[in-house]
């Protein structure tokens, strides 16, 4: 597969052609993980719903045993876990972009306009290594001319799309061990959206999902490595 995030239809396509055991592997590995993120995502949309365990598990065609174990403490961590200020920032502005463009949703797009206004930090390193621009987002996240952008007298409301991109960014923070939501969780999750609008921009950006991440992991490296100098600095006797 292509370093561009593959769409579940391509991957279906390679893990079930024959003759490539490399890719058609690598599909299969992609799938699962995917298919858990969906499965966790209808989850969450069940239990909130009322469901019991014991009915999400007859969906599952598991024990409800075997499905408790498997979402119940994932939910618990994730109801725990706490959004920094920064991230709820960026989710504000986003609502802005998308009031000003005259959407009438937001759109991940907006969220990587609202990641682009970061003037330091991680993502502000990786994305400005990577040459993605606000006003190159920005002017093709604008209507197209002679659409109509009147206000509708009212804020623009969060897609399912992007209710589903921050749904993620909590579940890259669960899985990653972190205690708190924080921008770079939120800008994986605009990365790791099939097809999505934010992703489309990076593309058009000339730059894939997977380079903006790589990016990310060396920035996020680098912020910590000061950190941890200047810990080790401070614990060490005085001579």
């Amino acid at each position: 597969m292509s370093d561009a995030r593959a769409t579940e239809a391509q991957l279906l396509r390679a893990a079930t052609r024959l003759g490539e055991p490399g890719a058609g592997l690598q599909a299969v590995a992609e799938l699962r993980v995917r298919l858990d993120t969906f499965e966790a995502a209808h989850v969450d949309e069940a239990i909130t719903g009322g469901w019991s365990w014991t009915r999400v598990a007859q969906a599952l065609g598991v024990t409800k045993q075997a499905a408790h174990a498997r979402h119940a403490r994932r939910r618990r961590v994730q109801q725990g876990l706490v959004v920094a200020g920064r991230a709820r920032k960026v989710v504000q502005r986003a609502r802005k972009e998308a009031a000003v463009l005259g959407a009438p949703n937001v759109e991940s797009d907006h969220l990587l306009l609202g990641l682009l206004r970061e003037d330091a930090g991680a993502v502000h390193v990786a994305l400005d290594a990577c040459g993605i621009s606000y006003d190159a987002v920005r002017a093709r996240a604008a209507p197209p001319p002679g659409a109509s952008t009147k206000a509708s007298g009212r804020a623009p409301a969060v897609s399912p799309s992007t209710r589903e991109v921050l749904e993620q960014s909590m579940r890259e923070a669960v899985a990653r061990g972190d205690g708190r939501l924080d921008v770079e969780h939120l800008l994986l999750a605009v990365l790791h959206e099939p097809g999505g609008r934010g992703q489309a921009a990076v593309l058009a950006g000339g730059r894939t999902p997977g380079a903006i991440e790589r990016s990310l992991g060396r920035a996020l490296r680098d912020q910590e490595e000061p950190a941890s100098s200047e810990s080790e600095s401070s614990s060490s006797p005085s001579s």
